[in-house]
């Protein structure tokens, strides 16, 4: 999976999974969008969970949810007076990220690149909870998932630790999708997962 699914959503899916099935083991791995579609067409993972709607030959995409990418600032930051805003008129304040070997740094860097620029990185850290609270001490921005920040919002007490700002760049909307071989059906506890994982993200409280 991505680092979103690895990070953000599937420890708390997967503790209730392993729970109902105690038989049942599972070799969770973060991996980048190609190198998970790689894997499941190789035959070396039965399921994957991409961030995109993927037409390829050989695999069925299962859409189970949209997210998008936002920028988060500190309250009193400049940006936060902000409703909208392109990721490039962001790039020449300093940044809180994940660590290099993730999916989702490894992304941002490309986009960077592309733009002949590089990201100021302050600190890299191993989740969003921890970069969401390095943002609200007033390290630096930041860009994280928008069901992440607005999960640790909603567990403020009163006022929210940081202001979410809407990226309008196209490749900030992201559509969580599970891939699978179209050759051949799911043995019966794998399809309970993939069922488990498109009900999760369909529930409220998600």
């Amino acid at each position: 999976a991505n680092t979103t699914a690895v990070t953000d959503f599937l420890p708390n899916m997967l503790s209730a999974f392993l729970s109902q099935n105690p038989d049942v083991s599972i070799d969770l791995q973060e991996h980048e969008n190609g190198d998970i579609v790689r894997a499941v067409l190789e035959r070396r993972t039965d399921i994957g969970i991409v961030s995109a709607m993927l037409q390829v030959p050989g695999l069925d995409t299962l859409h189970f949810s949209t997210d998008r990418l936002v920028l988060i600032t500190p309250l009193k930051h400049a940006l936060a007076k902000r409703k909208t805003l392109s990721f490039a008129e962001a790039l020449d304040n300093n940044f809180v990220g994940m660590r290099s070997s993730s999916s989702i740094q490894t992304f941002l860097s490309q986009v960077v690149r592309a733009m002949g620029k590089e990201l100021r990185l302050r600190i890299q850290l191993g989740s969003f909870p921890a970069i969401c609270n390095m943002v609200a001490a007033n390290v630096g921005i930041a860009v994280v998932p928008e069901s992440a920040a607005r999960r640790l919002i909603g567990q403020a007490p009163s006022t929210p630790p940081f202001h979410i700002v809407a990226l309008t760049d196209p490749w900030a909307v992201r559509e969580r999708s599970i891939v699978v071989r179209s050759d051949e059906g799911l043995p019966g506890h794998t399809q309970a997962l993939v069922d488990m994982i498109r009900n999760y993200e369909q529930s409220p409280c998600n």
